[in-house]
């Protein structure tokens, strides 16, 4: 394989490792983006479940506090007399709802269970800020409201809602005190499943106060990165849920991943070799089917199509001699040694010609015992005489050592100097001639 073959080997080979890199990325990215997208899809049906389980949760809790409101708007004193029994139906029902308290005047008097809620008797809601501030907006709105969550008093986390009672009922003008029912914040977080949420991040904080400070759970940052956001009904009010989704590629699917670039490199590398032996098999044919398989040199097909190349040329009138050489005695050679030593005879004789021409000349066997050289970009006769008279003096005198003797061989050459108007074969019929001119000259000893 020759230089310029030899770099368009390795030039082909260049693109082809870019093209198999850019296919396997792109195949891998598209891999890594469907996982991404299946976890995207698993991580948003998680979000909202989470999101519908906690408002199921508060409405149930809610709706069920509502009802021992309802009494304690109706008759006070009958939810007062009967606190106990009213209060432990309210606990039975709900598995979150951690104690529930009255308190005429805004001040708590009554609370169920009292154990462990001693220390909230006579709490002033008034002497609580924060708390206070939510007695205040159920008792102007006259509607329940949600508080927290919040640390509580007697410990823990809760959600606290607020139910306002009026002593007037229906008319609700007369405000009463407040029945506020603590909901185990942890609880219902746990169970609707927001402890539980992989490939996602979560935050809350209450629709009414944009400010980071409100948020409750998670940190604040996931609202500024959100990838999506959902509100929170509540049955007062409403929280936003902001989600960003924390995405990776789990122990398997990395596996998958690397198992996809061995493949495919594995694969390429196959279809390359595959694809080089082709290329090899290819060229050495056509090498075979352009070449002297004895000498390596062109032969008369790869001749032909070299001086037709040269004539037909854009351009100036084309520059260059065809030189016939030819062996004398060859036969004589082949006779009396055997046709090994001719075969040598020609490997060598083609060797000197090559060490004569220059790298941009041409040398060629045509059959036989004989040879042609096309000597490019020059154009004077002498200069051709010349270089005849050089190449047959140091061919000639340069022997073949064959076994036990020397081979001298002896030459007889002709050549045509092109003018831009003879063709291909009247330039090869010229160099012809004036060879066998000479081969006469030759054996006549003239």
């Amino acid at each position: 394989m020759n230089k310029r073959a030899k770099i368009a080997v390795l030039s082909v080979s260049c693109v082809y490792v870019v093209v198999w890199f850019l296919v396997t990325n792109y195949a891998a990215n598209a891999y890594v983006s469907s996982r991404f997208s299946a976890q995207q899809e698993q991580a948003r049906q998680q979000v909202s479940l989470a999101k519908s389980t906690l408002e199921a949760i508060l409405f149930k809790d809610v709706y069920l506090a509502d009802s021992l409101a309802t009494v304690v708007n109706i008759e006070p004193q009958f939810a007062i007399d009967n606190w106990q029994s009213i209060s432990k139906k309210l606990m039975a029902d709900s598995s979150h709802v951690r104690n529930v308290a009255m308190a005429p005047d805004n001040t708590i008097q009554y609370i169920y269970p009292l154990a462990g809620n001693e220390q909230t008797l006579g709490f002033r809601y008034q002497d609580r800020p924060d708390q206070f501030e939510y007695v205040q907006r159920a008792q102007r709105s006259g509607k329940v409201v949600i508080d927290g969550p919040r640390e509580l008093i007697q410990g823990g986390i809760g959600l606290i809602v607020r139910f306002p009672i009026f002593s007037d009922y229906p008319i609700s003008l007369e405000y009463w005190g407040v029945v506020s029912v603590v909901i185990d914040y942890d609880a219902i977080m746990k169970e609707a499943g927001f402890n539980d949420f992989e490939r996602v991040e979560v935050a809350l904080r209450h629709d009414q106060d944009q400010q980071q400070q409100s948020v409750f759970f998670g940190r604040p940052e996931t609202f500024e990165t959100a990838d999506f956001t959902l509100p929170v009904t509540l049955p007062s009010g409403r929280w936003q849920m902001a989600a960003k989704y924390n995405l990776a590629l789990d122990s398997n699917e990395q596996t998958l991943l690397y198992g996809l670039w061995v493949a495919s490199a594995a694969l390429a590398l196959l279809i390359y070799l595959a694809i080089l032996t082709l290329f090899r098999s290819f060229h050495a044919a056509r090498q075979h089917a352009l070449h002297d398989e004895l000498t390596k040199l062109p032969n008369r097909r790869f001749l032909m199509n070299y001086i037709e190349g040269l004539i037909s040329r854009r351009g100036a009138p084309p520059q260059f001699a065809i030189i016939n050489v030819d062996l004398n005695h060859f036969k004589k050679v082949n006779d009396e040694l055997g046709h090994d030593a001719g075969d040598a005879l020609l490997r060598h004789i083609a060797k000197l010609m090559l060490m004569q021409v220059r790298a941009t000349d041409l040398v060629a066997r045509i059959g036989g015992d004989e040879f042609i050289i096309v000597l490019n970009r020059i154009t004077e006769e002498a200069s051709v005489r010349q270089f005849v008279d050089t190449l047959k003096a140091n061919i000639e005198r340069s022997p073949l050592p064959y076994k036990d003797q020397l081979i001298y061989p002896s030459l007889s050459v002709g050549f045509a100097l092109s003018d831009g108007k003879k063709s291909r074969e009247a330039l090869l019929s010229e160099a012809d001639a004036a060879m066998y001119k000479m081969k006469i000259a030759h054996r006549t000893g003239h």
